[in-house]
């Protein structure tokens, strides 16, 4: 996923293609869909269990599921929220708000 600093830097064709019927231009297409992975992560919560985790693929590639440094997520089994750091030990990337992984 893109950062946020990389996230402003807004494509510089149109937003319309006119080429392909009126329909939003493949750049902006991926811009829209680096900030609804941000934002959606701004609200998420669920269980433990549930939280966002990168996932391995076939080929050995790690497929990021919208996590970055900082992300947050509402535990609702801890009952407070958590923040994603890539610097944990695997199964325990997730830290609270006193820094203790959780």
């Amino acid at each position: 996923m893109a950062s946020t600093s990389q996230l402003w830097n807004f494509p510089s064709n149109k937003l319309i293609d006119e080429q392909s019927s009126g329909n939003t231009s493949q750049p902006w297409q991926s811009w829209f869909a680096q900030v609804t992975r941000l934002v959606s992560g701004l609200s998420q919560s669920g269980t433990t269990a549930d939280r966002p985790a990168d996932v391995t693929a076939a080929n050995g590639s790690i497929i990021r599921a919208g996590l970055y440094v900082g992300r947050m997520y509402y535990d609702t089994d801890l009952h407070q929220p958590v923040w994603y750091d890539p610097d944990g030990t695997p199964g325990n990337l997730w830290r609270d708000s006193t820094g203790a992984f959780v």
